[in-house]
């Protein structure tokens, strides 16, 4: 069932946790250092929206770019196997199943992990004083991304992919959802515990993120 039989199945997870992170990340640095640089940014915050709206809206934009990111690579190679192409058939030798449990699965953890990176994206740019210092930034945080992503394609060989402290690590936790959900084997307890930590992690850091915009420190006040 699922993609079981695919090669790829330990590579799709970590592309889409991989672009759902790096989506978003081209964009970040100008969505609030730049505009302040620019000077831009204080006509916007002058205006009678209030800033948390403001906040609110850059956050839910960072979402839109993050998850129409990973749903390009995530659509694009279920498509083949789906269509079953004569080009791409030696890598989805048993087809594309994916049930809506899994489907549902899918949607849960991938909606949950777009917060997380979003929330990370614009607490680092509303928080760096130059655009320099918020690309610097998101590279080092990029690395928090990648290890872990990188890790879950081998998770399998450790034969710990079901204990709790996976489901509690964040990134890893996804990586290993997704995989598990493309396969057709949903463990629901499991996702549960994924989705609420990324969720826990994103309204913090959401929390960081909206405070310059609220206490005036974007305008250099407070």
């Amino acid at each position: 069932p699922g993609l079981g039989g695919s090669p790829l199945i330990g590579l799709l997870p970590y592309l889409v946790v991989l672009w759902a992170f790096y989506g978003g990340f081209g964009i970040a640095s100008d969505l609030v250092t730049g505009e302040k640089d620019k000077g831009t940014l204080e006509t916007l915050l002058v205006s009678p929206v209030e800033r948390r709206e403001v906040a609110l809206g850059k956050f839910l934009a960072l979402c839109l770019v993050c998850l129409f990111s990973s749903l390009a690579t995530f659509v694009a190679i279920t498509a083949c196997g789906a269509l079953r192409l004569q080009a791409v058939a030696d890598l989805f030798p048993t087809g594309l199943q994916v049930t809506p449990s899994s489907a549902l699965g899918v949607a849960m953890v991938l909606l949950s992990l777009v917060a997380l990176f979003a929330a990370v994206l614009l607490a680092v740019s509303a928080r760096a004083k130059t655009v320099r210092e918020s690309q610097t930034t998101l590279t080092m945080v990029s690395f928090l991304v990648l290890l872990p992503a990188v890790f879950s394609q081998f998770l399998g060989f450790s034969g710990q992919e079901r204990e709790v402290w996976v489901k509690l690590t964040p990134v890893l936790n996804s990586a290993q959802v997704l995989r598990e959900a493309l396969l057709s084997r949903i463990d629901w307890p499991g996702v549960g515990l994924t989705v609420s930590t990324s969720l826990i992690l994103a309204l913090a850091l959401l929390g960081l993120a909206v405070r310059p915009f609220a206490s005036g420190k974007m305008l250099g006040k407070g």
